[in-house]
């Protein structure tokens, strides 16, 4: 919970840009005002209620202002009202990016993370948005929460998160720039352990990063080819290089010689 009258000043800014008395009284009458709240406030909860009483640009406002700390974004994660703060927030690119961004901190965070029953949910979410083509910036939110939810799971809860991840990949297989988007997000798991290579193997990124690599686009190519880096990074994903042949195809690309498949 915070911790803090200061952290909480945040949540009472819409009573200083109310456009009538009305929407003041309005509220007051959902505890938006700093009194109402105690030490143990909820931020989803107070952003709830600001967009039941105000609207969506309310709750947008509130979401810029939130103060940067470690407690808000752990508090944020935490939440008990988490779900009905994201079926509010994530219905719109602008609010969604925001609410990925404060998610992507609390799991860079030591202390913060989120909830085990709010994690599908939100993978679901991000992954999905990282082929946004509306909005770069929720696409770059969704990927960087996506690299930072996969590093801190391991498991089965790791091979759940891959297993939507592909699947949602696999719906923009056709799309080159869309797919490096996913790709790129996997390269930088790559090199974080030899459990993490062996997942990324067994659920099909690693043989879909390399694919791109048989592309006739050559920019396309050079820029796939610095996603192989990150199977330098680990024991197993140079073993990978040297059994599959990459290595030679690598040469062969180096000397001019080949530009097709690895």
């Amino acid at each position: 919970m915070l911790t803090s009258m200061e952290e909480l000043e945040v949540l009472t800014q819409r009573m200083r840009v109310a456009e009538s008395a009305g929407e003041a009284e309005a509220l007051k009458e959902y505890g938006i005002v700093k009194s109402s709240f105690s030490e143990e406030a909820d931020v989803c909860d107070a952003l709830i209620k600001s967009s039941d009483c105000l609207g969506h640009d309310a709750m947008i406002e509130i979401l810029r202002s939130l103060p940067s700390s470690v407690v808000v974004y752990k508090d944020f994660s935490e939440s008990p009202y988490l779900p009905l703060a994201l079926d509010k927030c994530l219905k719109s690119d602008s609010s969604a990016s925001l609410v990925l961004q404060i998610l992507h901190k609390a799991e860079k965070s030591q202390e913060g993370g989120l909830a085990d029953s709010c994690i599908p949910l939100v993978t679901a979410f991000a992954c999905d948005k990282i082929g946004s083509q509306s909005s770069l910036s929720l696409s770059e939110a969704s990927a960087s929460l996506m690299e930072a939810l996969m590093a801190k799971s391991e498991g089965e809860a790791l091979k759940q998160i891959l297993q939507t991840f592909m699947l949602v990949m696999q719906k923009v297989k056709n799309d080159s720039t869309l797919l490096l988007r996913y790709c790129t997000v996997l390269s930088k798991l790559l090199n974080r352990g030899d459990h993490f290579f062996a997942a990324i193997v067994e659920c099909g990124g690693v043989a879909q990063i390399l694919s791109l690599c048989q592309t006739d686009d050559i920019l396309l190519q050079m820029t796939t080819l610095d996603l192989l880096h990150g199977f330098a990074g680990t024991r197993s994903g140079l073993q990978y290089l040297v059994e599959n042949g990459v290595l030679d195809w690598l040469l062969g690309v180096a000397s001019g010689s080949e530009s097709g498949e690895c």
